[in-house]
């Protein structure tokens, strides 16, 4: 397979059994009051929400360890998670990114996923919903999606363009034992909702809000990490975070501790790739700063 060369054991191993469960996209699903959209360009199969990437073996026994991290470097995330408590609920608010494709047109298709989600930092499993924003050649081409481990990612039909609200959430429902995913369009007042009961281990021993780079599989199942989309900048807002006992707060709480994820770069001495602002009022920013 191919993964980071610095990726940790913990990183390459989640990457390897997403291959091995996910040998191709899932179908759209529908939306309320939206039909499916059109097919983007054909390229590599991208599968966004995927559980982190340390980028040291150092971190990666740490984060296996539950130990806590003020900071950590990834491949593939840039953002915030809150861990060391069971959770119930993520929600956060955001407008889709304006892409800036033209500038490194000539360089191929690039790619950036933006989402909210519960597991994934500290384990391999994952409940994350949200929308990609990817650039084929000089064309941004936008779509939601969500994904639930073990499945790959599954494209929904609620449409989403650069500059629109979006209102991501996923809920654990003990009693029926369910998450419910939910994305809301605010500017179109289109939603989608979908519940599902997981089939293995799922902790929520994290919530996560995140913009990352997603994981490309190509048509021999090889896997890697793809070049990340200039998205300039991606603002959360009204983050909201609940506990399983019903503790509620943002980002950064009492109750709880709060981990920032930068994204560095797979080579070299590993600089910054994207980086989050300090939470502010509820929210935070993440800026591109180069390609990874």
């Amino acid at each position: 397979m191919i993964v980071r060369t610095v990726a940790a054991a913990a990183g390459t191993a989640a990457l390897v059994a997403t291959a091995a469960a996910s040998p191709a996209l899932a179908a759209p699903a529908s939306a309320s009051g939206q039909a499916r959209p059109a097919a983007a360009p054909k390229a590599p199969a991208a599968f966004p929400g995927h559980p982190i990437i340390p980028a040291t073996g150092a971190q990666a026994k740490a984060l296996a360890l539950g130990q806590y991290q003020p900071t950590v470097e990834s491949g593939n995330w840039a953002g915030y998670a809150a861990t060391r408590r069971t959770f119930r609920t993520i929600r956060a608010t955001f407008f889709v990114p304006y892409l800036n494709c033209g500038i490194n047109a000539a360089s191929g298709s690039r790619y950036s996923s933006h989402w909210v989600g519960l597991d994934g930092f500290s384990d391999h499993s994952v409940e994350q919903d949200g929308i990609e924003a990817d650039c084929f050649g000089a064309k941004a081409v936008y779509h939601a999606w969500y994904e639930f481990y073990p499945k790959p990612e599954t494209r929904i039909g609620l449409r989403v363009a650069a500059g629109q609200s979006v209102t991501a959430s996923v809920y654990y429902n003990r009693s029926s034992r369910k998450f419910t995913l939910a994305l809301a369009n605010n500017t179109t007042r289109r939603h989608f909702r979908i519940s599902l009961r997981c089939r293995v281990r799922c902790l929520r021993s994290s919530a996560e809000v995140i913009s990352e780079a997603p994981t490309l599989v190509n048509n021999k199942g090889q896997l890697r990490l793809a070049n990340l989309a200039d998205y300039g900048a991606a603002g959360y807002t009204g983050v909201s975070v609940t506990t399983a006992r019903g503790t509620r707060g943002g980002m950064y709480a009492r109750d709880w501790s709060t981990t920032k994820i930068l994204q560095v770069s797979q080579q070299g001495s590993h600089p910054a790739v994207a980086r989050p602002t300090t939470v502010h009022d509820g929210g935070f920013s993440v800026y591109w700063l180069r390609q990874s």
